[in-house]
């Protein structure tokens, strides 16, 4: 007599669900100061006010969005040096060269 035995495996899954964290750091894209998506003359147009407008006595009009993405060069200000990088910077892109902040 043979004894027949029947194995039977059972395999559970279980998901896992995990939420990001939440930052209190608002989205910005460097260089990107009019929040279009590009960085572009446009953006270093509005440095070079800005700028301007802080250098002869008045206020800044931008954002802290606006001051953070601006600040191409991390010196904690906004200045012409920002807006000569964001130009070099467009100026890579629209020649299709690899972009940087260099």
């Amino acid at each position: 007599t043979t004894a027949n035995s029947t194995t039977t495996t059972s395999t559970t899954t279980s998901t896992t669900t995990t939420t990001p964290p939440v930052t209190t750091e608002p989205y910005f894209i460097l260089g990107d100061i009019n929040a279009d998506g590009s960085v572009d003359s446009s953006d270093a147009s509005l440095v070079l006010a800005e700028y301007a407008k802080i250098q002869t006595g008045g206020a800044g009009a931008f954002t802290d969005i606006q001051c953070k993405a601006a600040d191409v060069n991390k010196d904690n200000l906004t200045d012409s040096s920002d807006a000569s990088k964001i130009l070099a910077y467009y100026a890579m892109i629209s020649t299709g060269k690899e972009p940087t902040w260099d």
